[in-house]
């Protein structure tokens, strides 16, 4: 991490056209963009160099709309955008950056331009609660499950339910 930008990774058993289809579907996005508590009520992306995003959101009962520009797009690996918040002078730069390994597929999320206040560590912390939302989005899915750690205490919860289910 440095003084304005920062990574984070989180690795899916799930294709990585399954992935980019739930960064970029707006019917995918409103349900699961945003920290841990932070519900997205509309998402708008034109997918292509150019185009505009827009993500509705509603912290603490408040509404702010999060708007961007795709910079550069290479489905299902790469997708680069602005995001500017409506009221805010500062303009930053997300690349999303998918891949396939052993364990699975990875995406690493890389944002930059990121102002002093509240500084990386606010932002970091913010995208590891997104990834989290979106791990079980697609745990929903027949064909993907969170692996790791997350992936573990979803099993965990998981086992005494189906065999509750069971009985």
């Amino acid at each position: 991490m440095s003084a304005d930008s920062v990574t984070v990774s989180r690795t899916f058993a799930a294709s990585i056209e399954r992935v980019f289809a739930a960064l970029t579907d707006p019917s995918e996005l409103v349900q699961w963009w945003g920290p841990r508590g932070i519900r997205t009520s509309a998402a708008e992306i034109d997918l292509r160099p150019g185009g505009a995003c827009r993500w509705v959101m509603h912290p603490d009962g408040a509404t702010a709309v999060l708007r961007g520009t795709i910079v550069d797009v290479e489905p299902p690996r790469l997708l680069t955008m602005t995001n500017q918040w409506d009221g805010d002078d500062a303009e930053t730069l997300v690349t999303f950056r998918l891949s396939t390994n052993d364990d699975g597929m990875r995406l690493e999320i890389h944002h930059r331009r990121l102002p002093a206040d509240p500084g990386p560590a606010v932002f970091g912390d913010a995208w590891e609660q997104a990834l989290d939302s979106l791990s079980g989005h697609l745990a929903a899915d027949d064909d993907a499950r969170p692996v790791g750690q997350t992936g573990q205490l979803a099993e965990q919860i998981a086992d005494p339910l189906a065999t509750k289910e069971q009985q």
